[in-house]
């Protein structure tokens, strides 16, 4: 394990709010119209997402109390809502 990535997070954070949460070293994808992820990292506090991006500009958001989360490799999906419905029950809710 490479602690260089975590070191540099520490040190680059500046006065940015502090995530709860860092997830990084994953693929995020966002929706975005590519249909594929992207490297980076994702940022968050109190349940909410503050930001994505690469981990130099996730970096600002690390504070002493931050958990920083590997992905190792895999798919982040940052705000991901499923919306669908079953189409009978649906369609008689859709009725009322």
């Amino acid at each position: 394990m490479n602690p260089r990535p975590l070191v540099l997070l520490a040190i680059v954070a500046g006065c940015s709010p502090k995530a709860d949460l860092v997830i990084t070293g994953g693929s995020v994808w966002t929706g975005l119209s590519t249909g594929r992820g992207q490297p980076g990292a994702v940022a968050i506090a109190d349940g909410k997402i503050l930001a994505v991006g690469d981990s130099a500009e996730i970096a600002r958001y690390v504070g002493s109390k931050t958990e920083i989360l590997r992905a190792n490799g895999g798919l982040v999906l940052p705000g991901l809502a499923d919306a669908h419905t079953h189409f009978i029950d649906g369609g008689f809710s859709s009725r009322r």
